[in-house]
């Protein structure tokens, strides 16, 4: 064998052992910790954390934990919903490892694992970062969640099998065995959605007001006087009971879009409704259009039976109405489209219009 000959097979190998290095850097596992079927936070306290904050390529928000359970800072600590929360951390101390693999610019691109900071690429190529503190402030996890992994079922639908994400140390890409959080996210999503459960049945008469040159003037006024009847209106028109039946339904499972904090001295302009209940409350209701829905304030009050006398009853009534009023009033909330839709603030909306003789 020439002296030529054995320098090209000297400089072959070379080449086959760098293309195997690279190779094995791209294909290879992390460390024992990173082990298929292995969870991915080993020794995770998740009671530990006091603090959840969340980024993504638009926004930055945070969930903090108080002596009432979770609540959402960038929302005035408005509260989270606690079983969301509760279910995410669930989920992340459940995670186990089904791959996991070195990364290049390209695949983070691919699989939306870029971090939220990332300056000069598109947000689709980036992830959502989750980074959980304790009381002490010290980290306790990081997770970047990117892409879902898909496959189909049966009937050719694609099902999420996993998501691909990076931990603390951003040294290795991983396949997850369960789909873990939306890359999308966004404040409201986090936010305790229902805010009152009113019973429809409970529900005596509805009055629609507006104020007008400082006075306050009637829209309407729908009423009944007793549970299960029909609600009939002040000016003796013929009532949609529909529309009516909608209105009182109103309250009895009302959900915010999101939620903002009353400023100070802060007026409203506009109808506002009075929900009386057979029982003496009185939720009053200001609503306000806004973007696609409206917002709407919330007050409570209650107004004690004329034949009351001071029992206990009637004092644990007054408490009750005093408590949730202070949970309440402090915020406006923002409502579908829909909803707003059945807070009627024309009285034109509740009559049965008359349809002429063919």
């Amino acid at each position: 064998m020439n002296k030529k000959t054995i320098i090209k097979l000297i400089a072959t190998l070379a080449g086959l052992a760098v293309i195997t290095a690279v190779t094995m850097y791209f294909n290879a596992p992390g460390g024992e910790e990173t082990a298929m079927g292995q969870p991915l936070f080993q020794d995770l306290d998740i009671n530990a954390v006091t603090s959840i904050k969340v980024e993504t390529p638009e926004q930055t928000f945070t969930l903090v934990k108080n002596e009432d359970g979770w609540a959402l800072a960038e929302r005035g600590n408005y509260p989270a919903d606690f079983d969301k929360v509760a279910r995410f951390g669930r989920k992340l101390t459940a995670l186990t490892v089904g791959r996991a693999f070195r990364y290049d610019a390209d695949v983070l691109a691919r699989l939306s694992l870029k971090l939220p900071s990332t300056l000069g690429s598109p947000a689709e190529e980036k992830g959502a970062l989750f980074t959980l503190t304790d009381k002490n402030d010290n980290e306790v996890a990081k997770i970047l969640v990117g892409k879902d992994r898909t496959k189909e079922t049966p009937e050719g639908y694609p099902m999420p099998a996993g998501q691909f994400v990076r931990m603390g140390d951003m040294k290795d890409v991983y396949l997850v065995d369960r789909y873990f959080e939306a890359v999308d996210q966004k404040p409201s999503d986090w936010l305790k959605k229902a805010i009152l459960k009113v019973p429809s049945d409970q529900v005596a008469s509805v009055t629609c007001m507006e104020v007008n040159e400082g006075r306050q003037k009637v829209i309407y006024e729908l009423s009944r006087k007793n549970p299960g009847q029909d609600f009939s209106l002040s000016s003796q028109a013929p009532v949609k009971k529909a529309d009516a039946d909608k209105l009182a339904d109103a309250l009895s499972s009302l959900t915010l879009e999101d939620v903002r904090p009353v400023g100070d001295n802060e007026a409203h302009q506009g109808p506002f409704l009075d929900f009386w209940l057979f029982d003496g409350t009185k939720y009053r209701v200001y609503k306000a259009p806004v973007g696609e829905g409206c917002e709407v304030r919330i007050e409570v009050s209650h107004m004690a039976p004329v034949n009351a006398d001071g029992k206990d009853e009637d004092n644990a009534k007054a408490k009750e109405v005093e408590d949730l009023n202070k949970k309440l009033a402090p915020w406006a909330f923002k409502l579908s489209d829909w909803r707003c839709g059945t807070l009627a603030t024309s009285e034109d909306s509740l009559i049965e219009q008359e349809t002429e003789e063919q």
